[in-house]
């Protein structure tokens, strides 16, 4: 087994469920640029939504710094939660101000799922 034997069973269960949650993030953003402009969504319109989705990871900093003070199960659990809530929006809309809520919502769970996970693997 050799390097896989000697991470802790805990931090491989982390590993574990934060790569589904990464798999479905990667898969959300290539569908974005992909799937939508077929639709008829306007290639500027997937832009802003990636650019916003992006610009909300400026919060894994605050995020980051409350799980520090208060505990990093809370904000996980919660940004692990939420983090489907735009995946369904995004996949069951083309309407503009729909998406860009849901881009924006995406960027806040995605802070602070990974802010946490990444403190919690460390």
């Amino acid at each position: 087994m050799g390097f896989f034997s000697t991470i802790p069973r805990r931090v491989s269960g982390l590993i574990f469920a934060g790569l589904f949650n990464n798999i479905g993030i990667g898969y959300l953003l290539v569908y974005l640029t992909a799937f939508f402009p077929e639709i008829g969504v306007n290639p500027g319109i997937v832009g802003l939504l990636l650019g916003l989705e992006g610009a909300m990871l400026f919060l894994s900093i605050p995020l980051g710094i409350r799980s520090d003070r208060k505990g990093r199960k809370n904000i996980l659990l919660v940004g692990s939660t939420i983090v489907a809530i735009p995946m369904i929006m995004m996949a069951l809309t083309v309407d503009v101000p729909i998406l860009i809520v849901a881009a924006l919502l995406f960027g806040v769970a995605e802070s602070a799922f990974l802010s946490t996970w990444n403190a919690m693997i460390a």
